[in-house]
């Protein structure tokens, strides 16, 4: 029996300072807005 199994695994960092702060970016374009982690 095969058990393998096609998958894509993701690794995301989140960037913050000591006091909490999360760098993030507020996109603006029309066609993608809010708030998203950079990359």
């Amino acid at each position: 029996m095969d058990r393998s199994e096609k998958v894509i695994l993701t690794n995301m960092c989140m960037v913050y300072d000591e006091n909490g702060y999360v760098l993030v970016q507020d996109r603006v374009d029309k066609e993608y807005t809010g708030i998203t982690f950079p990359g």
